[in-house]
């Protein structure tokens, strides 16, 4: 993508809250606050009653064990008097036997008899009476041990019951105070009107639902190693705006909250999204990403310079693309016909990739895995741009050396006739200052078809939440409300054809009807991603942003090795990255 004015950015750290900007803003964090703060309090008075129905518990358990204790006391006493009892009727029994066997007229002997077998009875009574007395004693102490064991039991029970409400009620209260906080990481797109209406809409979030929203806008250049330390030090924002390519690693790494709920309640809202859009975000089911825009890339080229070269409409082949570009270097001095991009750049890489799936090249196999690009397809395209380049002359010589902004620069200067790019190129074409003859001529096509048709490279903006967010709820909230009917086209009203819609119903609206709209529709209807035809992969993620076709052109055109060689190199770098020997 191109930068047609790079400004160096400062992090630019927004409080987007309700406080806002007025005492009506003021109000609605203060009650945010007050609603936190009164949540905390609900906690604390929770756990304060729970401990006083524990501590009425403990009493009662403890007033339970010392009956039983009493009881099992009273038990043992009757036991004792008893035993006293039996020890007692023994003496007797005994003496009664002396008695007998002192005996010494028949008078003594009988009365002696009378009274031993009088004292046998009330002995065996006494026994008996004992043992029973014994036995409830025994029965008490059980009951009594019993009781105890309950008594700590339940006891245990209770605390920890306490323990686990008093945490849960804890955890409730931290949970409703964070799905009152967000933190979300912008960065700053090619529409400086996009984003401030995100900004905005953030706001406005904000406002309605009384959350606090810190907004984090950072320069692209430092986005991926702030993610990378934020990562390491598990500081990560609840939600972040990503690209197509930075996304993909981290939803590989299992760090992204699955969103299906916010993606259902969009299309439910507003109809569905372009499926290949949310399949590349997608895995197991669960869906990680919620599409935001689509910045496709289109042909820009110069009606004038086409008929200056007999030619009243643009190319709609890559073979055509080749011919007209031919023709344009030969009938316009001074001009080159195609502004291919052959630096170590994106746009290049976008350039090539489209090209070469129309050619039918595939870079991996379905499921991802393997890498495929060296066929005879993928020759047939390096030898044509070679061609392009060395033969024809139809693209710049400084193109080798071009970063994203010089292919822009060449068209809006006047000497390019046709280039590639997302449409912030025709809205700087449209400028106060922009060049009168390229801005009376500049038009937008879909990029040319291959024998496969015309594919696009997909370049789609998303919103992620990451796993780690305190917030999920909120998060799927705020991720919704992005895309509600309320908002959605009034802002791809203001910014297209910069953005081009992620949701299919919205390709009937009459914006989309315009000619120089309607390119950047088409586009994004056949967005394949990296990885196509199989998933989105770190490895697909790497070989993209490393530029490794670029820099395969760079050994053909620089290093002046052949493209047969040049693909051989290539092979060994993708196989490299997808770790395959």
């Amino acid at each position: 993508m191109k930068k047609l004015v790079f400004i160096s950015l400062l992090i630019l750290t927004l409080i987007v809250t309700a406080c806002g900007a007025n005492s009506s803003d003021n109000a609605d964090q203060q009650a945010a606050l007050e609603q936190a703060e009164a949540g905390k309090a609900a906690a604390e008075e929770a756990a304060k009653k729970a401990a006083e129905e524990l501590e009425a518990l403990k009493a009662e358990i403890s007033a339970a064990s010392e009956k039983a204790s009493a009881e099992a006391n009273a038990a043992k006493a009757e036991a004792d008097a008893a035993k006293a009892e039996a020890d007692k009727a023994a003496a007797e029994k005994a003496a009664a036997e002396l008695a007998l066997a002192e005996a010494k007229t028949a008078e003594e002997k009988a009365a002696a008899e009378k009274a031993l077998a009088e004292k046998t009875l009330a002995d065996k009574e006494a026994q008996e009476a004992a043992r029973i007395a014994a036995e409830k004693a025994a029965e008490k102490a059980a009951a009594e041990k019993v009781a105890a064991e309950k008594a700590a039991a339940d006891k245990a029970a209770a605390e920890q019951a306490a323990a686990e409400k008093a945490a849960a009620e804890k955890a409730a209260a931290e949970k409703a105070a964070g799905e009152k906080k967000l933190t979300v990481w912008l960065y700053k797109t090619f529409s400086p009107t996009a984003d401030s209406m995100v900004v905005e809409r953030i706001q406005q979030f904000a406002k309605e639902n009384n959350v606090e929203i810190t907004v984090e806008i950072i320069p692209t250049e430092q986005l991926q190693q702030k993610y990378a330390a934020a990562i390491e030090a598990g500081t990560t924002p609840d939600i972040g705006l990503q690209s197509n390519t930075s996304i993909i690693p981290y939803l590989d790494k299992g760090l992204l909250l699955d969103i299906n709920q916010a993606i259902q309640t969009i299309e439910k809202n507003n109809g569905p999204f372009i499926k290949a859009s949310v399949d590349y975000v997608s895995k197991n089911s669960e869906t990680y990403a919620v599409p935001l825009f689509n910045n496709p890339y289109v042909m820009h080229y110069r009606k004038d310079l086409l008929a200056k070269a007999g030619y009243t409409s643009p190319p709609k082949t890559w073979a055509e693309f080749r011919e007209v570009a031919k023709k344009i270097t030969e009938t316009s001095p001074g001009v080159y016909g195609a502004g291919i991009v052959l630096g170590n750049a994106d746009d290049g890489e976008v350039e090539q990739r489209s090209l070469s799936w129309s050619y039918g090249v595939r870079f991996n196999t379905a499921d991802g895995k393997t890498p495929t690009i060296s066929s005879t397809q993928q020759l047939l395209v390096m030898k044509m741009i070679t061609d392009m380049y060395l033969v024809d002359k139809s693209i710049p010589p400084g193109s080798i050396s071009w970063n994203n902004a010089g292919n822009n620069t060449c068209f809006l200067t006047g000497q390019c006739a046709m280039i590639f790019n997302p449409p912030t190129v025709y809205n700087a074409s449209q400028a106060a200052n922009a060049d009168p003859v390229v801005k009376a001529n500049v038009a937008l096509a879909p990029l040319p078809a291959g024998p496969n048709g015309s594919i696009v490279n997909g370049n789609t903006i998303y919103l992620a939440a990451f796993k780690s967010t305190k917030a999920p709820e909120t998060s799927k909230k705020l991720l919704a409300y992005m895309l509600d009917k309320s908002f959605y086209p009034k802002i791809l009203t203001t910014v297209a054809p910069v953005y081009a819609p992620v949701l299919v119903n919205l390709k009937d609206d009459q914006l989309w009807q315009n000619p120089i709209n309607k390119p950047a529709l088409e586009a994004a209807n056949s967005f394949r991603y990296n990885g196509f035809p199989g998933p989105g992969t770190t490895a697909a993620s790497f070989v993209f942003s490393n530029h490794l076709i670029m820099k395969a052109y760079q050994r053909i055109l620089v290093d002046k090795i052949t493209p047969e060689s040049a693909l051989i190199e290539l092979e060994k770098e993708y196989n490299k990255a997808y770790g395959v020997k």
